[in-house]
């Protein structure tokens, strides 16, 4: 990370997802995994951000909580709303991590 971390957020999956922000605007996504002994995280995407302007980000996962039975269910979980002052973006994580290690935007 290059800066502060502006904000963070669970994810509503059965596994932990943390996504948060950077005061420079790139996005972090993370699995957290427990062990007897301790919680491994791993890094799953990472957004670097090109502008580093000095505003407010924010990280807002859906909000959306499977039924039992729901097969979409875990991709409509992982949709993430990223908010870059007064830019909003939709990012579908599972997408996104499936196809990409490290995106850049502008």
């Amino acid at each position: 990370m290059r800066g502060v971390i502006q904000d963070l957020a669970f994810a509503h999956v059965a596994n932990a997802i943390l996504a948060c922000i950077d005061y420079t605007g790139s996005l972090f996504i993370h699995t957290i995994e427990p062990t007897p002994s301790e919680l491994l995280c791993s890094l799953v995407l990472q957004v670097d951000a090109e502008d580093v302007s000095p505003t407010s980000h924010r990280v807002i996962w859906c909000p959306y909580i499977p039924e039992e039975d729901a097969s979409d269910g875990d991709e409509v979980s992982k949709l993430l709303v990223l908010t870059r002052g007064s830019k909003v973006e939709l990012w579908s994580v599972a997408t996104i991590a499936s196809n990409f290690r490290s995106v850049e935007v502008m």
